[in-house]
């Protein structure tokens, strides 16, 4: 057995197959089951009602209050939160300063922000991981194995043996910073890249 393989079989975990169910069986239920099971199917139907009325309730709101946010970030009297009165009831809305963004769109967002405020904004992860071929070939984990370098064959090491992806994330603050880095006619264009997560309302 290979060094290499060694290794792999000393840190692998068994995957433990999942158990099927091929065939629903039927039962017979008491009165009382038999009423659980009426209001279950009953109170279901009704939360997806309801959750429906709330997720249009819920974008009416937080469309209220994101134009408003954009509006003071712009004017530099950022809010990260927001009170809003209803006529009985009230809420709050919070930014959480999530968002979704891809590496690919990298270079679309710089032009928006340009580069130095990009740097500020955002930060990039790498993730590393062995090739395919690296797994099938005894020579290639002989040799990699073997492989003795420093920082300065560290490119060529990653270059032949791994895959790498890259992520980008925001910044802590952003949220709040993206007001002073984009100008407000790019504020829509920007969130095609980096898109926010819904406005939270507690």
């Amino acid at each position: 057995m290979s060094a290499f393989a060694a290794v792999l079989k000393k840190t692998e975990k068994v995957s433990v197959p999942k158990t099927t169910v091929s065939k629903v069986r039927e039962l017979s239920a008491t009165k009382a089951i038999k009423g659980s099971v009426d209001s279950y199917v009953t109170l279901k139907k009704q939360s997806k009602e309801i959750a429906s009325e709330m997720a249009y309730h819920s974008d009416v709101i937080a469309d209220f209050v994101g134009t408003k946010q954009d509006k003071d970030g712009f004017a530099g009297d950022y809010a990260n939160s927001y009170h809003v009165a209803g006529n009985d009831e009230d809420v709050t809305v919070v930014n959480p300063n999530r968002f979704s963004v891809s590496a690919k769109d990298e270079k679309e967002i710089q032009k928006l922000v340009g580069k130095k405020n990009f740097a500020a904004c955002f930060e990039e992860t790498h993730t590393v991981a062995f090739n395919d071929k690296v797994l099938r070939d005894e020579k290639l984990q002989n040799e990699l194995v073997d492989f003795v370098g420093g920082p300065d064959k560290f490119a060529v090491f990653v270059e032949k043996f791994m895959n790498t992806t890259k992520t980008l994330k925001v910044k802590k603050g952003f949220n709040e910073k993206v007001y002073s880095v984009v100008k407000p006619e790019k504020l829509v264009d920007l969130r095609v890249f980096v898109k926010p997560v819904k406005l939270a309302i507690k």
